[in-house]
C-alpha cells in the first residue's frame, strides 16, 4: 500500500504548481529566501457594469497588479487611478466621480467602491485604470441608462 501512495504523489508531482497548491488564492507571493515576482501590467479584475446617470456602479470595480504569468502580485503596492476612457454621452462631456484617484493596492487589489458617471450615454462608455509603474489598461464596454 506503501508504494501505491508514493506512485500517487510522484504521478501528480510530474505536473504540478507546487506555488498554486500551497497558495490559497493562487496568487504570487515571494518564496522563502527568493524576490517578489515583478507586476507587469493592469487587468480589470471586476469589469464596470451597466448603471444608471448618477448611481454607484455596482459591484465595486476592481483593477488587479498581474506578473508575466497571469498571477496577481499580492506584495505589489501602490495607488491607481480612473478615468473615462471613451465617452458614451451625447456631447461628449460626462464626469466620473467617487473614489477615483490614490486608490491603494491591497494584496495586488484596488478596489474604487464608489464610481459613478453623471451623463446616460448613446453608446457605450469604457473605463481606463492607470498606475504610474504599470501599462495603462481600458475596461469593456459598459451602457449608463437615463
Amino acid at each position: 500500500m506503501k508504494s501505491l501512495g508514493l506512485a500517487l504523489l510522484t504521478v501528480m508531482a510530474v505536473g504540478c504548481h507546487f506555488d498554486k497548491l500551497f497558495n490559497a488564492n493562487g496568487g504570487s507571493q515571494a518564496q522563502p529566501g527568493g524576490t517578489a515576482p515583478a507586476a507587469t501590467h493592469l487587468i480589470f479584475a471586476t469589469q464596470p457594469t451597466n448603471s444608471s446617470a448618477g448611481a454607484t456602479i455596482s459591484p465595486p470595480v476592481r483593477v488587479a497588479a498581474m506578473d508575466d504569468q497571469g498571477d496577481t502580485v499580492t506584495t505589489f503596492h501602490g495607488t491607481a487611478a480612473m478615468a473615462i476612457q471613451r465617452d458614451g454621452s451625447a456631447l461628449g462631456g460626462a464626469r466620473l466621480s467617487g473614489t477615483t484617484t490614490s486608490v491603494p493596492f491591497v494584496n495586488g487589489i484596488a478596489t474604487f467602491p464608489d464610481l459613478r458617471i453623471d451623463q446616460p450615454g448613446l453608446a457605450a462608455y469604457t473605463l481606463k485604470a492607470r498606475n504610474g509603474e504599470l501599462s495603462d489598461v481600458e475596461s469593456g464596454s459598459f451602457y449608463v441608462g437615463p
